[in-house]
């Protein structure tokens, strides 16, 4: 392909897109993804389902990070409004930064709980393939 067929707004806006939009919009992905498999773990699928007989203190470890994925803005959100309360000055700036920080903060969860899991889903896979 030559450089003169390339689309250069496509491009530009892609980037846009990968660099703005999608770092704001992942932690929320991520909180409604543990929503997701905390309600969904009784499933035919699941790997709560599946490998609880094998592993089952590994998956307590995944569904304890779901849990606290899932917990990160009730509490982030009244930490910040208890937090704001109590503060002697520049409460609401305290307010905002506890509130950034605690929209942020599944990504971080997110992130240890997939390392956990790519073996995981491995021997999921390998699981129901042996079934077939």
């Amino acid at each position: 392909m030559s450089l003169k067929k390339l689309d250069y707004g496509q491009i530009l806006l892609k980037v846009l897109r990968l660099v703005i939009l999608e770092p704001l919009l992942l932690p929320f992905n991520i909180y409604k993804n543990a929503l997701v498999k905390l309600s969904n773990s009784k499933a035919e699928d699941s790997e709560e389902r599946n490998l609880s007989d094998d592993f089952p203190l590994y998956i307590w470890f995944l569904g304890i990070f779901n849990a606290i994925i899932v917990l990160t803005y009730p509490l982030g959100i009244i930490l910040a409004i208890i937090t704001a309360i109590y503060a002697y000055g520049n409460g609401f700036s305290i307010f905002l930064i506890i509130i950034i920080y605690t929209y942020f903060a599944p990504l971080f969860y997110g992130l240890i709980r997939e390392i956990y899991m790519i073996p995981l889903k491995g021997i999921l896979y390998l699981k129901l393939i042996s079934k077939k």
